[in-house]
């Protein structure tokens, strides 16, 4: 290891070898007191505005307090419409500004009413057709779950939304076609039963590109909504009827509960109406004998009537003038 001193050492040698002594006196001297010669270490200066710790300068996370109306809870800013505008659909991109913006505006929804009412319902088929016009739009899609997961670790904090984000994947059955829904919103879910119908009222986000669970390396365009909840959870796992179905029965169900109701109306045949017609005293006088002797006896009958119209019977059998 080299030390201070070692080359005066050597020449002390040197000089000795030469036959100069005072040299060797000198070397041997400054060889000595070379190692007392070396700066002693201090210890560093720290400056005062070193010890205050630097915080990384990262704008506040924006509030998310339900809004009394939708109007208020959806009315974006430009920097928002600019965000969603610059969302493409068919990638496989599923994170990003757009997300956290419809967190935080989905979290802004009112949460004291049913909101599903005021959504559109648009066809299932448009949301894959044409995402575009849906895009941060309220709108209400159902289909059967099929699991759900934490999706946290997948989405970066933004000053949109920092926190949890949960997914729910329900299988889209009104077309038939079996199309996944990828549902995302930032409070758990509750636990739902496989199979079971779901409701979500959300905003819509994308159509998003991702591997298929257990499909071999497949993939499979999801719709993805962002929700504040679920509504109307299935009570149990049951076979889902797909809705073509359920209409084309309740149509059969309409047309036979037809059918029986115009069957009887014609096996009972027309209804008779009953005509009134007054009765006058000639006429009851007229039809009086050929009425039963019982059915005349019947009941109190005053006698000075009974000869009132015995004579007037009387009188037109014999009319005064054939007298």
């Amino acid at each position: 290891m080299y030390r201070p001193g070692n080359e005066l050492h050597n020449a002390g040698l040197a000089a000795s070898r030469a036959g100069r002594p005072w040299a060797v006196v000198a070397a041997v001297w400054l060889s000595a007191t070379a190692g007392l010669a070396q700066p002693v270490p201090t210890q560093p200066t720290i400056d005062p505005i070193d010890t205050i710790p630097i915080v990384p300068t990262q704008p506040a996370v924006r509030p998310a307090e339900p809004a009394k109306t939708i109007e208020e809870a959806l009315a974006y800013t430009d920097e928002e419409r600019t965000a969603l505008e610059d969302v493409r659909d068919g990638n496989e991109l599923l994170d990003g500004a757009a997300l956290s913006i419809l967190l935080r505006r989905a979290a802004m929804l009112p949460a004291d009413r049913d909101i599903r009412k005021d959504a559109d319902r648009p066809s299932p088929r448009n949301l894959w057709r044409r995402p575009a016009d849906y895009r941060g739009r309220l709108i209400t899609v159902e289909g059967a779950c099929s699991g759900g997961m934490d999706m946290s670790d997948l989405v970066a904090p933004t000053t949109y939304h920092v926190g949890p984000v949960y997914a729910v994947v329900l299988t889209e059955q009104s077309t038939g076609e079996s199309r996944p829904i990828l549902v995302v919103m930032s409070d758990q879910p509750p636990e739902i039963p496989e199979r079971s119908d779901v409701s979500v009222a959300g905003l819509f986000y994308k159509v998003v590109r991702l591997p298929e669970e257990g499909g071999g390396g497949k993939t499979a365009e999801y719709a993805v909504v962002v929700a504040r909840g679920l509504y109307r959870p299935g009570s149990g796992a049951r076979i889902n009827i797909p809705k073509p179905f359920l209409v084309l029965g309740t149509l059969v169900v309409v047309l036979l509960m037809v059918f029986i109701f115009v069957w009887r109306r014609a096996r009972a045949g027309p209804r008779r109406t009953l005509e009134y017609k007054p009765l006058r005293f000639e006429d009851a006088a007229e039809g009086a004998p050929d009425r039963p002797a019982e059915a005349q006896q019947t009941g109190d009958v005053d006698e000075d009537l009974i000869q009132q119209v015995e004579d007037f019977k009387e009188r037109k059998r014999h009319p005064a003038g054939d007298e």
